[in-house]
């Protein structure tokens, strides 16, 4: 079988850090941000707010802020597709989540 993501990302690797304070997000916090993380509605190709602020915020620490490079970087570079819980979105979700 061949490894999974979580095999393939170091344990120390800087992704880690961020999906830890993502995770650690109250719902207040994300409330205060404009994301309630109870609406269930339905859409096409859903993204978890928490995988799309980890992919911002891991291209931030990296110096990536287009929002075409990080769907790139969620195709292309392991940590990306972590973060993103192997799922990748494109420009334009990013951009509506930004």
């Amino acid at each position: 079988m061949p490894p999974t993501l979580e095999e393939l990302l170091a344990e120390d690797h800087p992704a880690r850090v961020v999906a830890a304070f993502v995770d650690s997000l109250t719902a207040t916090e994300w409330s205060e941000i404009g994301i309630d993380l109870r609406d269930r509605r339905m859409r096409a190709r859903a993204y978890h707010p928490r995988a799309l602020l980890g992919v911002w915020l891991y291209g931030f620490m990296n110096g990536v802020h287009s929002t075409r490079k990080l769907e790139a970087a969620c195709r292309e570079q392991l940590p990306y597709l972590w973060l993103a819980g192997g799922q990748r979105p494109d420009h334009n979700t990013l951009w509506r989540f930004w």
